[in-house]
């Protein structure tokens, strides 16, 4: 919400239908889905994190992590793929 939804569209590029799901703002209708719960899931973690790099791309980011002994499984799955994903050099700003 921080980041308003014109720039979280432009940064979605290809995965905005499926980002939906994760940023129910965007008001787009789930797509890219299998009969696979696990394909779903790894699918979502993959486009959250191409949407963190691209929004990387525009503006810094700062991910900050408070109350974590309140997240559930789920969070630390996007938490364990967003760390483990590959870094590039920030942009020259």
């Amino acid at each position: 919400r921080g980041v308003g939804s014109e720039i979280a569209l432009e940064v979605a590029g290809r995965d905005v239908d499926t980002l939906g799901v994760l940023i129910p703002d965007l008001g787009r209708p789930l797509e890219n889905v299998t009969e696979d719960p696990d394909r779903n899931r790894l699918l979502l973690l993959d486009i959250a994190v191409r949407w963190l790099e691209g929004l990387g791309n525009h503006h810094h980011v700062i991910i900050v992590l408070d109350d974590l002994q309140w997240a559930d499984s789920s969070t630390f799955d996007l938490l364990d793929h967003v760390m483990a994903a590959p870094v590039a050099a920030p942009p020259p700003w």
